[in-house]
């Protein structure tokens, strides 16, 4: 087959079963972020240019390669979404909820980059993330991060590890890019344009080099940890301490300070084995000044960012466990056309009970009636034909164990109730 339409490279079509995984992601993230007190938030998906430029920085990688930016019919600058933390703090300040007492948020919704495609990684993403606002102390961060850790064992994900690190504050790093200069100098033509670039602009940020030769040369850099101020070193400290408080396990990596330049003192990641090289599976950490250079009163945030499709992969990875599209569900295949308005009415008092149904009624025998149920991975098949109409009963065979009995119609939901056929509820 030659479709006459095909979708944009590096963008994905959601179908089933990957549509119903990204659903139950999405619930599982929704369940783990409220029992930490963080609110739903949805933000629009395009935003003035501006926002991205001040906030992720200009020499970062996705303001100056990677934005999707576009004039609007008044000529305005607008830009696809890259990242959630900007339209977070921006949706902050101007909906007053500094004022109301909300200050924890989760977000689940589509991000835009223009990058390369490969595993993993596409122009239109989804990405989930929370932000926590007005806490400064170490136990946010330390909070932070553990929830990330609930929604990867949530998810059945394994072999992850957090890495940790502290990128201090500006005093911190003041004097630590002075450090970087000064050893680096004379050399710069051994890095690659970008980070001559970085080294007169943002010195920090060619940490973050992917270039391997590069990367060989830096790893004999000083390590910013070991430069930190003394309120940065006491932050840094609690953190630690507070993660080992909570039982997540984490690796310092002094070398990690995230692609985006708001952040401060913390920054870690959750990185998998299985995503190869690009390991990372998402991260965050502290962005203490971003909220007052959007104009709001001086406000420490702190949260994390995950690509869907990244977490999404892993699990396929590490056979984690997330449910096939009809796991349980009560298939009706119902013979002839006599016993279609009673299998209507059947379908009908299962699904009021909050339990999943497929009803069947085309043409076709039981034998392709069952195929269809087995194939689309049912719980149960439901067989109602003439004998079982003129009976009362229904055939109820478990999908699984290949086990039959025959159930008085008016039982039925009950008994699949107390079997909980398929306890996908609704609500």
């Amino acid at each position: 087959m030659n479709p006459k339409f095909q979708a944009p490279r590096g963008t994905l079509d959601y179908t089933p079963p990957g549509s119903l995984a990204l659903r139950r992601l999405q619930e599982l993230a929704a369940e783990v972020f409220s029992r930490y007190g963080f609110l739903p938030l949805e933000t629009p998906i395009f935003e003035s240019t501006d926002l991205f430029t001040r906030s992720i920085g200009e020499e970062t990688d996705i303001v100056s390669k990677e934005m999707y930016t576009f004039p609007d019919k008044k000529g305005r600058s607008l830009t696809l979404r890259p990242e959630g933390t900007a339209s977070a703090v921006r949706a902050y300040l101007e909906r007053g909820l500094e004022d109301t007492g909300f200050s924890r948020f989760w977000y689940f919704g589509p991000m835009f980059r223009y990058e390369r495609p490969q595993a993993g990684r596409t122009r239109q993403f989804f990405q989930l993330g929370v932000e926590a606002f007005a806490d400064a102390g170490p136990a946010s961060d330390a909070e932070v991060i553990e929830c990330f850790w609930r929604l990867c064992e949530a998810l059945g994900l394994e072999g992850l590890q957090v890495k940790l690190n502290s990128v201090g504050c500006a005093a911190c790093r003041g004097a630590y890019t002075a450090a970087l200069k000064e050893r680096l100098r004379g050399r710069e033509g051994d890095v690659c344009e970008q980070c001559r670039t970085r080294l007169e602009k943002n010195p920090l940020r060619i940490l973050d080099c992917k270039v391997a030769a590069d990367q060989e040369l830096y790893r004999d850099l000083p390590k910013l940890v070991d430069s930190l101020c003394e309120a940065c070193a006491a932050h840094f400290a609690g953190v630690r301490g507070n993660l080992e408080l909570l039982g997540v396990a984490y690796v310092l990596e002094p070398r990690l300070v995230r692609g985006l330049d708001y952040y401060t003192r913390t920054a870690f990641e959750i990185t998998s084995g299985a995503l190869g090289a690009q390991d990372a599976v998402g991260g965050g950490g502290r962005y203490d000044l971003l909220v007052e250079q959007f104009g709001g009163r001086p406000t420490p945030a702190v949260g994390f960012a995950a690509g869907v499709e990244r977490l999404l992969m892993v699990a396929e990875k590490t056979a984690a466990s997330l449910p096939a599209p009809y796991a349980g569900t009560a298939y009706i295949a119902a013979l002839g056309e006599r016993v279609g308005r009673r299998a209507l009415e059947l379908a009908r008092d299962i699904r009021t009970e909050k339990l999943s149904c497929l009803l069947d009624l085309g043409p076709g025998g039981l034998g392709k009636k069952l195929k269809a149920a087995s194939r689309l991975a049912c719980g149960w098949a439901l067989i109602l034909g003439d004998a079982e109409l003129d009976s009362g009963n229904i055939a109820v065979k478990d999908l699984a164990s290949g086990e039959q009995k025959l159930v008085p119609l008016e039982g039925l939901v009950t008994y699949l109730k107390e079997r909980r056929g398929h306890p996908c509820r609704t609500s």
